[in-house]
């Protein structure tokens, strides 16, 4: 299994479109990764001073008793970290400031999506649409004719003779192909660690991030390369992971997912 990963990654490294893509790849994740700290830091800046306006107002008040204070109020701030870079998460949706008042319970006010275009509230530049939509997307394009190019070059009937199972060329591939995926995610991770500060919290939440996203990468990998074992073509390897049923007419989905020909 370790030489049929190293020469699938020889023929990966041998393939110029597959390193001017990872090469283009890296360029923006870096260029979107900075963009998110940058944006990061400016609002963790305006924040900083909205608090001390806030901090000022609070100390310039008349004396007054504790009741009328308690009415007065004042406002708290969420303070935004390096995984907000990467993913707003709930925050662009219940924003980041509330208001404290006495025998009142106010809502989180200013969120991003209440503010911006109906169109802006699916999604934003940042490295989490790489991770969970762009790379998946290429581990599906680079896995989809692993096994079905085999067959079809009749490769696979002599690495059948050989003593490879077809098993364990798939599971071999699968990995291959999972391996990019980490690459990739990890170039993400460090890239975020070298434009940004980071507290022991935030380093355990980030190998939680590194874990899940390992593991969905991995599911992604190998029922594409599943797929690319049970199918006669590579498109319809390609077909049966990304369309749903009723949108693919010359392919019927049996069980367990697998597509199958039409019949004659």
């Amino acid at each position: 299994m370790l030489h049929i990963i190293k020469n699938e990654w020889r023929m990966f490294l041998r393939d110029k479109l597959f390193i001017y893509s990872t090469t283009f790849f890296i360029f923006s994740l870096t260029i979107i990764v900075f963009m998110g700290v940058s944006q990061n830091k400016n609002q963790q800046l305006l924040q900083k001073k909205a608090q001390n306006h806030i901090r000022q107002k609070w100390e310039k008040l008349e004396e007054m008793n504790p009741h009328r204070a308690a009415h007065y109020g004042s406002y708290a701030f969420k303070t935004p970290n390096l995984l907000n870079s990467m993913d707003g998460g709930v925050n662009d949706i219940t924003g980041n400031v509330i208001k404290l008042e006495g025998h009142v319970q106010n809502e989180i006010l200013y969120s991003e999506a209440s503010q911006s275009l109906s169109i802006s509230k699916f999604g934003k530049l940042k490295s989490s649409l790489l991770l969970q939509y762009v790379i998946p997307l290429f581990l599906i394009f680079l896995a989809f004719g692993s096994i079905s190019n085999e067959k079809d070059s009749k490769r696979l009937l002599l690495l059948n003779l050989n003593g490879i199972s077809l098993s364990k060329l798939t599971f071999a591939k699968s990995l291959s192909i999972w391996i990019y995926g980490l690459f990739l995610l990890i170039t993400t991770i460090s890239i975020q660690l070298l434009f940004s500060e980071v507290s022991s919290e935030t380093i355990k939440r980030l190998n939680l991030i590194i874990l899940s996203y390992g593991l969905y990468y991995y599911i992604i990998s190998s029922l594409t390369t599943f797929f690319s074992a049970k199918s006669t073509v590579s498109s319809h390897s390609a077909v049966c992971i990304t369309a749903p049923e009723n949108s693919v007419k010359p392919l019927k989905f049996g069980l367990l997912g697998l597509c199958k020909p039409p019949p004659p």
